[in-house]
């Protein structure tokens, strides 16, 4: 568990309650007829050899999938849950939850054992057996701030009551302290089958900020902020996190050393498809939707499928088999099914490799940045600074040093094309002693994009990322 300190560093990563209450779940459950929403004369369908099969939702907006049992859930704003399931997507029950619907991330939950859901209007947890029969429901205290969390993984429901962080255990209705806190806190999603709660905090003294709390031992295990999307299955994960200028595609597994994926170039969107033990790289654009199936075991593309006229998709869901698409279709709500198997390719690229960061950067790439700094310097008569070499004489300014390549060949480019402007080594000869120092960093305190001072003698350039090389020039 320690190791998720690393993880989400880089990347990335309750006053004791009765289990039982006397309130009537606001969950109805009623038994349609039995119809297929399988289309079987879908163009897709044939488009793509059979891979992606097409299933028409009825009127309603739906907004999100999940599955329980081979069933999948198609859940509309409106807290209605449509249960579909066999091969021609029969609609086997139609719930009705009074779930917080903007609280899906933590206050719904399913797994093998049903689902467990936060009824906002009696204030409890109510929990639908496998074969979504209402089986229990928890009774939370009215001092509760906020909305809940539920997990079905740690069998316990967190929540936010004075000062403390509490779980309630399912099994035994006993409430524990996770820990104290100061200030307000909220939930934002719960990772690693309910071993890690993500909380929004404030504490009135500094801007609000997410922090990464073990829910065994109540330890703050991060605090990073630039990770803005974590994906969590089993012991397993997929982040998106942004270094610099650089989205960072983490991913592995609890206990094991972070890897990165790197899909940046390739696709403009990527979803997580942990089930499948994979990540989905997608374009969606005015022909249609593009897909990619990215093995992170092998880190090669193992399956592909385009699908013509279908817009972005509202919603992704791996249920272990397939990948379900929410989209719409002529301005019509479509539900896809993805066999990835019947789209299978055979590529030998590898887009899996190490995880670079400040601590553990690139050092070949920086290595052939710092060549072309030497070749630069020759031809135009100057002396560039990158990574730890850029900030170590700052003229009293505060800067961050920048360590990852991309970023730091971008900035090579655009102050190559302004000097080879001037005459060579012209920036030489025109400064009386010593020589004119740039140096490349990522960020300088203060707002600032670039710097200009002396130092020891020399003339210093400092650049920044959102520098405008001509303007510095």
């Amino acid at each position: 568990m320690k190791r998720i300190l690393v993880i989400l560093a880089v990347c990335l990563l309750l006053t004791a309650c009765g289990n039982n209450s006397q309130t009537a779940p606001s969950e109805t459950t009623t038994e349609p007829t039995v119809t297929g929403l399988y289309d079987p004369d879908s163009v897709i369908e044939q488009q793509t050899g059979g891979a992606v099969k097409v299933y028409r939702l009825e009127s309603g907006e739906h907004i999100r999938l999940a599955s329980v049992g081979g069933k999948v859930l198609v859940i509309g704003e409106d807290g209605t849950v449509t249960v579909l399931t066999g091969e021609q997507g029969e609609t086997e029950a139609v719930l009705r939850i009074e779930a917080a619907l903007t609280d899906f991330e933590t206050a719904f939950d399913t797994a093998d054992t049903g689902i467990a859901y936060y009824d906002k209007a009696n204030n409890q947890i109510v929990r639908l057996n496998p074969n979504l029969k209402q089986s229990a429901v928890y009774a939370l205290p009215e001092t509760m701030q906020g909305t809940p969390a539920v997990s079905l993984g740690t069998q316990e429901i967190y929540y936010v009551t004075g000062q403390e962080l509490r779980a309630l255990n399912m099994q035994s209705g006993i409430s524990r302290l996770i820990r104290n806190y100061s200030g307000e806190m909220s939930f934002t999603s719960v990772h690693f089958d309910g071993n890690i709660l993500a909380c929004r905090v404030s504490d009135g003294q500094a801007e609000a900020r997410t922090v990464y709390i073990s829910t065994k031992t109540g330890q703050i295990l991060s605090e990073d902020q630039q990770v803005f999307e974590l994906t969590s299955c089993g012991d397993a994960y997929f982040a998106m996190r942004l270094d610099g200028a650089v989205i960072q595609q983490i991913f592995g597994t609890l206990e094991g050393q972070p890897k990165s994926l790197d899909l940046n170039a390739d696709w403009s969107h990527c979803v997580a498809a942990l089930p499948l033990n994979g990540v989905i790289g997608y374009v969606a654009e005015e022909a249609g939707l593009e897909l990619s199936f990215y093995d992170l075991e092998t880190g090669r593309r193992t399956a592909a499928v385009d699908m013509p006229n279908v817009g972005d998709p509202v919603a992704w869901h791996s249920d272990g088999t397939y990948v379900w698409i929410l989209g719409y279709e002529n301005e019509q709500q479509v539900l896809y099914r993805w066999d990835v198997r019947k789209s299978a390719v055979q590529e030998d690229t590898v887009f899996t490799g190490d995880l670079y960061t400040y601590q553990t950067p690139n050092t070949e790439g920086l290595a052939q940045c710092q060549s072309r700094v030497e070749a630069m310097n020759e031809a135009y008569g100057v002396r560039i600074r990158i990574w730890e070499e850029a900030v170590k004489q700052t003229g009293g300014y505060t800067m961050t040093a920048e360590h990852q390549v991309e970023p730091i060949n971008k900035m090579l480019d655009s102050l190559e094309t302004v000097l080879a402007r001037f005459p060579e080594k012209f920036l030489q000869t025109t400064v009386k002693a010593g020589w004119i120092r740039i140096c490349l960093v990522r960020h300088i305190d203060g707002g600032l994009d670039s710097v200009q001072y002396w130092a020891e003698g020399d003339s210093y350039i400092a650049l920044s990322l959102d520098a405008d090389v001509q303007t510095a020039f």
